[in-house]
């Protein structure tokens, strides 16, 4: 079965340092993640998955593979990034992928 997660993002705050306070409800962008339950079973499928969530934000929130290293850094510090990528791994809510994220985000320190 072929599923598709949506990242919805507020593209009002990739801009690093933007309020959160700024973001209208015309402010949010979309990327689908397309996935199948294959996608889910085991360690490496979770983190395949976990990576394409990842893209997906990165795109939504303005900085598509194509850009430059620093900007991609930049973006994945944003609220943009951290709370669309926080809410497509919850709204998937897969245990393996929910483990794989806490644990990255824990290494982070946040």
């Amino acid at each position: 079965m072929r599923q598709r997660l949506i990242c919805a993002l507020a593209l009002g705050l990739a801009i690093p340092g933007a309020s959160l306070a700024s973001a209208t409800s015309e402010d949010h962008a979309s990327v689908s993640v397309r996935y199948s339950d294959s996608d889910l079973a085991g360690p490496k499928a979770a983190a395949d998955l976990l990576r394409r969530i990842d893209g997906a934000a990165m795109e939504a929130c303005g900085a598509p593979e194509a850009s430059l290293r620093e900007y991609r850094w930049a973006v994945e510090k944003s609220a943009c990034y951290n709370v669309g990528v926080s809410r497509a791994v919850a709204d998937l809510n897969v245990p393996e992928v929910t483990a794989l994220y806490n644990r990255r985000v824990s290494a982070a320190g946040g």
